[in-house]
């Protein structure tokens, strides 16, 4: 895959990187503003370019929170968690998550939301299940860089 990086202000750079093809073959690309030096635009761009050549790369711009989900309980929870904890995520994201954001555009995920929804499971009695809920956080934070407290 292949990136490239063009100078936009003073200390800011717009990054392009080839994501693949599209539905009639043409090239699709993925833009993103750095804020700061070149050195700091060039060390994104070839993150973002490993992340599409390893497969890595998600395009978050037009996932729904429950195609998150999917994508990272099957790429990232089935190798790395025990079988059962497995099972408990899965658990979590198909009975409580994904009916309350399943729907929703990952990018128009707010941290309110997220409280709120923790709050109200709660105040219902489901302790347990805010808990296993909010241990979820994590691969919404790392995609969002969203910070919530319990």
């Amino acid at each position: 895959m292949k990136g490239r990086i063009r100078k936009r202000g003073k200390s800011s750079w717009q990054i392009r990187v080839e994501t693949g093809k599209g539905p009639v073959g043409s090239r699709v690309f993925d833009y993103v503003t750095v804020q700061g030096t070149r050195a700091e635009a060039e060390t994104e761009l070839t993150r973002r370019v490993s992340d599409v050549s390893t497969g890595a790369y998600v395009d978050t711009s037009r996932m729904t929170v429950a195609e998150f989900f999917d994508k990272w309980l099957s790429t990232y929870a089935e190798s790395n968690v025990a079988p059962k904890t497995l099972q408990g995520y899965k658990c979590i994201v198909e009975l409580h998550l994904k009916p309350r954001f399943g729907s929703l555009p990952l990018q128009r995920l707010t941290p309110f939301q997220i409280q709120c929804h923790y709050a109200r499971l709660l105040k219902e009695g489901a302790a347990k299940t805010a808990a296993g809920a909010l241990c979820l956080r994590k691969p919404f934070f790392i995609s969002t860089g969203f910070s919530v407290r319990p």
